[in-house]
């Protein structure tokens, strides 16, 4: 029978760090862009598990592409909550400066891209008399534009939760 090894604290922060991004990002959406409090519950919802699902995705992907002595720092550190000491940590913390930057970035473009999806997709048709653009039209034009207030709100919510999530790991950290 084959070892299975479930990272339940991992798995459990995870959980914490949605909670803590969806209410201030739903938040932030009520009071900036003026949704409903369901509305932006909702919104704040699926871009965080989509970014979520995101930052996974590129997790693994950029996780298979380093060399093996980071790879066991990497598992080890998710797995076990420990690092594997062979490596030079002053190298190893540069480099994971420059991805949490980068990924910071990405997180953001990411959750603009689909709180304009979301948007373009569940646009209600309250205007009956005009013409209705299609469904499809409505998707492109909110792929090629860029709204400043959506990404404001996007950025501002991002890194609000990030300064919650780094507060507590601050926290959890100095006090286990």
């Amino acid at each position: 029978m084959p070892l299975i090894i479930i990272p339940l604290k991992t798995i459990l922060f995870q959980i914490i760090i949605l909670l803590i991004s969806i209410t201030t990002e739903s938040i932030l959406f009520y009071y900036y862009l003026q949704f409903s409090q369901k509305k932006s519950i909702q919104y704040s919802t699926s871009i965080n598990l989509f970014s979520s699902t995101f930052i996974w995705f590129l997790f693994f992907i950029a996780q298979s592409n380093v060399p093996e002595q980071w790879r066991l720092k990497i598992a080890s550190y998710i797995l076990f909550h420990r690092t594997y000491e062979s490596l030079n940590d002053a190298e190893f913390a540069v480099a994971v400066v420059i991805s949490l930057l980068l990924l910071f970035l990405a997180t953001c473009l990411a959750e603009l891209k689909m709180l304009d999806l979301l948007q373009a997709f569940l646009q209600s048709s309250q205007d009956k008399a005009s013409k209705r653009p299609r469904l499809v039209k409505r998707l492109n034009v909110a792929l090629s534009k860029n709204n400043p207030k959506n990404a404001f709100a996007v950025i501002i919510g991002n890194s609000l939760s990030g300064i919650l999530i780094l507060s507590l790991l601050t926290f959890i950290a100095n006090y286990t």
